[in-house]
């Protein structure tokens, strides 16, 4: 690029040979040799200064101009006003003219035709002076802006490169995401389901090992309870592996409803407990998510299981609830459990089934709360439909 300082000292370098120049011809016109050197040395000293810092010595190199044009002796020596490069052009093509018809007024031996003559000739010589800035400066500009377009060019050009990488990361990122998340619902679906579906068949098999010897066709189809548990265990394992969230229909609180009841309905076949199932009937047409459909699902078989397993219960009560924005279960039973307010984050922390819970009731923006007043109670409250997040 050629950059600003390199066209001022083209410049210099010019208006300096123009001073050897004119120095050279008033050799021979002015007569005044030493002092005229003298004067040109003086005047390139300061022009070289006033290039190399801030100080552009203007009140001290206008005399010293005026000095060597009158010691040139012709007019040709006030073309040196057009060195004061820190003047405005106009002023200097200006001083140049005004400068050396002044002097010839003074100099009462040149003839007032010849004076005109020179005058002209000096106002066409300063023009030419002119153009030639103008030309530098255009070129000067041209290779500028040339310069600062490759430079903007390059710059958008690395910037759309960095972008480029940042959207390659975060959509690596984003995938990395999604396949956790689906890792995720892997597992809760395998562990809903089939967790339960192998309990349900141990605790079976253990009841018929027990009637083998004294009831052995009661112990019979309590094994076959268990082996059908078992192959319903494979069969939801196969669920969960295929990926069908976001392309599977909504599902309706009615079918959820009936989906939790044919899930109670297994619960009972052998066990003495009673589960209860309340669904408000205004939300019945509403409809949800097939992923919240299955987590509701596999949340109210944990419930259960928790509920015989580590609480001894004998009824549960389950209560649908919620509007066009929200659905929410309310879990309740008889059992008894060490769970309280004080080790709830403890609790829930250390059980698989809960942490999963309220790892995906915070993930869909929803709440969950636990207590254990006069039993265990749970309450799951999730968005569908968009709802607004729950506070």
């Amino acid at each position: 690029m050629w950059s600003v300082m390199d066209k001022d000292c083209l410049k210099m370098i010019i208006y300096d040979i123009l001073l050897l120049i004119l120095t050279g011809a008033g050799f021979f016109v002015g007569g005044h040799a030493v002092y005229l050197v003298l004067v040109s040395g003086v005047l390139m000293i300061l022009s070289s200064y006033s290039f190399y810092t801030d100080n552009k010595l203007l009140l001290a190199r206008i005399p010293i101009t005026v000095c060597f044009a009158i010691l040139t002796g012709g007019w040709f020596g006030f073309l040196a006003f057009m060195c004061l490069d820190n003047l405005r052009r106009e002023l200097r093509l200006l001083a140049c003219v005004v400068g050396f018809a002044f002097f010839g007024i003074i100099n009462r031996n040149i003839d007032t035709p010849v004076l005109i003559v020179d005058m002209i000739i000096l106002a066409i010589c300063s023009l030419m002076l002119w153009l030639m800035e103008n030309i530098l400066d255009r070129i000067a500009s041209a290779k500028s802006d040339s310069y600062n377009s490759f430079r903007q060019s390059a710059i958008n050009e690395m910037h759309s490169k960095l972008l480029n990488k940042e959207l390659i990361r975060t959509r690596y990122l984003s995938e990395k995401n999604a396949r956790l998340l689906e890792r995720e619902e892997i597992s809760r679906n395998i562990h809903n389901s089939v967790g339960h579906s192998i309990t349900a068949a141990i605790m079976t098999l253990d009841a018929a090992d027990m009637l083998y010897d004294k009831k052995p066709e009661e112990a019979r189809n309590k094994m076959n309870q268990a082996n059908e548990r078992m192959r319903g265990g494979l069969e939801s394992i196969r669920r969960a592996v295929r990926v069908l969230d976001s392309e599977t229909k909504d599902v309706s609180v009615a079918d959820l409803k009936e989906s939790l009841l044919s899930i109670a309905d297994e619960f009972m076949m052998d066990r003495s407990a009673v589960v209860y199932i309340d669904c408000d009937e205004q939300i019945m047409a509403n409809v949800m998510e097939h992923e919240h459909f299955e987590f509701l699902t596999g949340a109210f078989k944990e419930l259960l299981t928790n509920g015989e397993k580590h609480g001894k219960a004998t009824e549960y009560v389950f209560t649908l609830s919620g509007d066009s924005a929200h659905i929410r279960l309310d879990y309740r039973d008889n059992g008894k459990s060490d769970f309280s307010s004080g080790n709830s984050e403890y609790r829930i922390e250390k059980g698989f089934g809960l942490k999963k819970m309220q790892s995906y009731v915070k993930r869909c923006g929803g709440a969950m709360s636990c207590d254990n007043d006069n039993g265990f109670h749970v309450v799951l409250e999730l968005l569908v439909n968009g709802g607004r997040s729950v506070e």
